[in-house]
C-alpha cells in the first residue's frame, strides 16, 4: 500500500524545527494552527516554517516552504515547478521526496533555484541541495499570514504577533480601518497594532501629563528650598543685629 503524502508531513516539520523554524501558531480559543496545507489564491504550501534570521534588532521574516511528493520514481519538472510556485510567498522553496535524486535532478533544481530534500522512511529528512533565497511579494505574504495563521505585522513597531496569543484575561487585539489617499472614495486599509504599541500609545497622554506634573513638583520643591534658605539667612542676620 502506497504511503500518502500527509504521512511525511511530521518528519518535514521536525526537520524545519531543527533549523529554527516555527511551524505553528495560535488561533481563536487557543487552538493550534499547524503550518500544513495552507494557501493563498492558487498557491498551496504543503509544509512550511517561519523564522526571523539575522540580527535580533530586525523584524525580517524568512518563510521556508516544502512541496512534498510521495512518488519514488522520479522528480519531474512538474513537481519542481510546483515547489518553485511557492516562491510567491516564501523565501526558500524545497521539493521533498522519498527517493534518491539523480545528477540531472540536482542540476534542474539548481537552475530553478529550489532545494531538494530526501525523505528516508517516515522520520528522517536530509538536505541534498540548498534553495536560493527568493524575494516574495510582501503584500501577498502579509495577507497569507493574516488570513491563514492569524499573524499580523504591527503598523507601528513592525513586529509580527499572533492575534490570539495573549495573556489570560486579555481580548484579541486588532487594528483599525484607515483612510488611504490612493484608494477610491469610501475604501479603507486595515492596519494592525500590537498590544504593546496600543498600550503605549493609549497611555502616552496620561504619561506626559504625569511627567509635566512631576517636573512642576520638582520646581516647586526647589523653590521651597531656596525660600527656606533665604528665611534662615534672614533670621541669622536679625539675630546678629540684635546682639549688637
Amino acid at each position: 500500500m502506497a504511503i500518502p503524502e500527509w504521512a511525511y508531513y511530521p518528519a518535514v516539520q521536525s526537520y524545519l524545527r531543527r533549523l529554527g523554524y516555527v511551524c505553528e501558531s495560535k488561533g481563536s480559543g487557543g487552538k493550534v494552527i499547524p503550518f500544513i496545507m495552507k494557501g493563498s489564491g492558487q498557491i498551496i504550501l504543503d509544509v512550511f516554517g517561519i523564522r526571523t534570521p539575522g540580527s535580533p534588532f530586525s523584524s525580517e521574516l524568512e518563510v521556508a516552504a516544502v512541496e512534498v511528493k510521495r512518488s519514488t520514481s522520479r522528480a519531474s519538472l512538474r513537481y519542481m515547478h510546483q515547489a518553485l510556485n511557492s516562491s510567491k510567498i516564501a523565501h526558500k522553496c524545497y521539493l521533498a521526496m522519498p527517493r534518491k535524486y539523480t545528477d540531472k535532478d540536482l542540476k534542474m533544481a539548481a537552475e530553478l533555484g529550489i532545494g531538494l530534500l530526501t525523505i528516508r522512511g517516515r522520520n528522517q529528512v536530509r538536505l541534498e541541495s540548498e534553495s536560493r533565497r527568493f524575494d516574495p511579494n510582501e503584500s501577498s505574504l502579509l495577507e497569507f499570514l493574516r488570513r491563514n495563521l492569524a499573524i499580523a505585522k504591527c503598523g507601528i513597531c513592525g513586529n509580527f504577533a499572533s492575534l490570539f496569543d495573549l495573556p489570560e484575561g486579555h481580548h484579541r487585539e486588532g487594528g483599525g480601518w484607515r483612510t488611504n489617499a490612493f484608494l477610491r472614495k469610501g475604501k479603507k486599509k486595515w492596519v494592525y497594532f500590537c498590544r504593546q504599541c496600543r498600550e503605549r500609545f493609549e497611555n502616552v497622554w496620561p504619561e506626559r501629563r504625569m511627567l509635566a506634573a512631576e517636573r512642576k513638583l520638582q520646581a516647586l520643591a526647589a523653590h521651597q528650598h531656596r525660600l527656606r534658605k533665604q528665611l534662615h539667612d534672614l533670621r541669622s542676620t536679625i539675630r546678629r543685629r540684635r546682639k549688637k
